[in-house]
């Protein structure tokens, strides 16, 4: 069995980002049941916002036709500079999160889960906004939410959903990939689900509207029932069906304990989900303090996704980068871009996160990251700077390495090499020693440990 000291690993790994110095000091002695209780109702407080600068000039539909062409590019380009201002921002709070650190994490899974391009900031902003509000609550309110949500009405092209000529688009994508999935429903459900949700649209600032004059409020058949049905109708009616349980059991399952699908543990966590009335809370509850969450089958299992690896280094090493485009390299470099995914089905997973580019860029970001090593611009396209040919070969990045120092002192050298990889690591398995007896004396040796120890390929693993 493992101890309660590896279960607290695994937990902050899967509902967390894994453990950084803070975490290690506060929570490994912590039984783990009290651990899941602190991670699933903290504090009452309000969910964090993602905000932006007011715009200068603040712009409608009106005084936007009114610009001219050079200010209709440099509202585009400061709008790009908001959405990666949210695209930074959302990484640090899933770094310094603290307590709050399951709500973020579930913020993440729901985001791939309701895959979503979010072109330009207003909306990018509501969509996240959404997706923590709801994150923890109930199913049925973040479902409805985000049906409601400008991003993934223009996404799915709802925009375009009106009684004359239907869009099926989001019913589609709604029925196969959100609530009950492929195989069972028919071409017909999905025909009388567009109609239900024609009208919903979305305005210039970005703002869910209900378009009256192009809704069809005839009746429509859908499951086996018949009615006068709007979308909020063929959401309650999807969300009675225990195959929607199921499926978002399966994608919860899969994010969250292993990539191999074990029916009868999707199936306790369907019947709790449905049981409950679609309370998300409860049912991570559920998969946190069950046995089988902390099976070795599962302790580092899985590869860490691009985000997940990003925000442990953050939150290991305090990085805070000069140039406010290198996350978004970084995460261009590594597959996966917030609030970009590459189609509705949201970004791939486990060995899909792997080739040989992402590969060697992985295992030499930490010297990118905390020895300025220059980057192999062989297999990495290029970091321009603010200047129109400039590249930026290092990452211009601060780190602050000693909080991990500080976990180790006073340690025995001769033991360090192994405590060092029990806290950094999910698994320690024939893992061949790092340091050579000569540095072992050596005045940086720890230093070189740490980062010699996040260079593994196990470090990728949670």
């Amino acid at each position: 069995m493992p101890t309660n000291e590896q279960k607290v690993k695994h937990l902050l790994n899967r509902a967390g980002f894994g453990i950084g110095p803070h975490e290690w000091r506060t929570y490994r002695k912590l039984p783990v049941e009290q651990l899941v209780d602190l991670l699933i109702e903290p504090p009452v407080m309000e969910p964090k916002k993602a905000e932006t600068k007011p715009e200068k000039p603040v712009v409608n539909r009106s005084n936007f036709m009114e610009l001219s062409e050079k200010a209709k590019m440099e509202l585009k380009d400061d709008d790009e500079q908001r959405l990666l201002g949210l695209r930074n921002g959302w990484l640090y709070s899933m770094a310094n999160a603290g307590q709050l650190v399951l709500q973020e994490k579930m913020t993440l899974f729901w985001h791939g889960h309701f895959a979503c391009k979010c072109r330009g900031s207003r909306v990018a902003r509501s969509y996240l906004n959404t997706l923590r509000t709801y994150a923890l609550h109930n199913f049925a309110d973040l479902l409805l939410a985000v049906a409601k949500e400008p991003a993934m009405i223009r996404f799915l092209n709802n925009q375009q959903n009106r009684k004359e000529s239907p869009n099926e688009n989001f019913a589609r994508e709604l029925l196969e990939l959100f609530t009950i999935g492929e195989g069972n429903y028919s071409e017909q459900d999905i025909k009388e689900a567009a109609r239900a949700f024609t009208g919903w649209s979305s305005n210039f600032d970005g703002k869910y509207i209900f378009r009256r004059q192009q809704h069809d409020y005839g009746h429509k058949s859908f499951m086996g029932s018949t009615g006068r049905f709007n979308g909020e109708d063929i959401i309650k009616i999807l969300l009675q069906q225990k195959q929607t349980a199921y499926f978002v059991a399966s994608r919860i399952y899969k994010f969250f304990v292993s990539e191999s699908q074990n029916r009868a543990h999707i199936a306790e966590i369907s019947d709790v989900l449905y049981d409950s009335g679609y309370d998300i809370a409860k049912t991570m509850r559920h998969v946190f303090t069950s046995s089988w969450f902390y099976d070795r089958e599962h302790v580092g299992s899985q590869i860490k996704s691009p985000v997940e690896l990003l925000v442990q280094y953050i939150k290991l090493f305090d990085l805070k980068f000069s140039n406010k485009r290198a996350l978004l390299f970084l995460q261009n470099a590594l597959g996966q871009v917030l609030f970009d995914p590459p189609n509705v089905a949201g970004w791939p997973s486990g060995k899909a996160w792997i080739n040989n580019s992402t590969l060697m860029l992985r295992l030499n970001l930490a010297a990118y990251l905390l020895q300025q090593e220059q980057m192999d611009h062989a297999s990495l396209p290029s970091l321009k700077a603010t200047g129109p040919s400039k590249i930026v070969r290092t990452l211009q990045v601060q780190s602050n390495i000693q909080p991990i120092l500080d976990l180790f002192y006073g340690i025995d050298y001769k033991l360090l090499e192994s405590r060092v990889q029990e806290v950094l690591l999910t698994t320690t398995e024939e893992i061949p020693p790092l340091i050579t007896p000569r540095e072992q004396r050596a005045g940086e040796y720890a230093r070189k440990l740490i980062i010699r120890t996040v260079s593994l390929p196990e470090f990728q693993m949670a």
